[in-house]
């Protein structure tokens, strides 16, 4: 039987407009999950943050993936995702960091980024990891865990055993370019 994660959703808006009717919040159940979206009210922009929390550590229930995708642009105009490993799990957790943005084109996404780069940075804000087109490293790690980007401009790093704590994905255009792109956050079971 399928276990639905239990989880606390907690939204902080920090949109041009901070009242409760500049944004719209929605939760969508699937058979096998939740999916949650954030988007501006009308015809609005700016800058959101959608926060989920794994409230409890029941059997067979963890989070297995985040991702959130949006117009990556030059300067401070990253496009940022990030996890907490907790002190019960994080000696034993895996995780997959993707950045994507030319194979986004297959399903219609309009501009999508033609050559996203990604880092991972740690509660001191330090470098960790970072990758430039994921075959160059990791290609048979990240193929035997079945998450191999579909372009080789594509960006993704696998890390193992992390000390408790919060971690941060961001990702940029290679060279200062522009576009739509997707950062995504897997779970690796070990």
């Amino acid at each position: 039987m399928h276990c639905l994660l239990n989880f606390l959703l907690r939204l902080l808006s920090i949109l041009s407009h901070s009242s409760p009717a500049s944004y719209l919040l929605f939760v969508v159940r699937f058979l096998n999950g939740v999916g949650v979206g954030l988007a501006g009210s009308g015809s609005g922009t700016g800058v959101g943050v959608v926060d989920m929390f794994d409230v409890g550590l029941p059997a067979n229930a963890r989070l297995a993936n985040l991702s959130s995708r949006g117009f990556i642009g030059t300067g401070d105009g990253i496009l940022i995702g990030g996890f907490f490993a907790g002190p019960q799990t994080a000696a034993v957790t895996g995780v997959v960091f993707r950045a994507i943005g030319p194979s986004l084109s297959n399903f219609g996404v309009p501009q999508p980024m033609q050559d996203p780069t990604i880092e991972i940075h740690n509660s001191n804000g330090d470098v960790i990891a970072s990758n430039d087109d994921w075959q160059s490293t990791q290609k048979s790690e990240i193929e035997a865990v079945g998450l191999a980007p579909s372009d080789s401009r594509e960006s993704a790093i696998l890390m193992r055993n992390f000390d408790p704590g919060p971690y941060t994905a961001i990702v940029r255009g290679k060279n200062n370019t522009v576009g739509v792109g997707l950062v995504e956050i897997y779970d690796v079971q070990q």
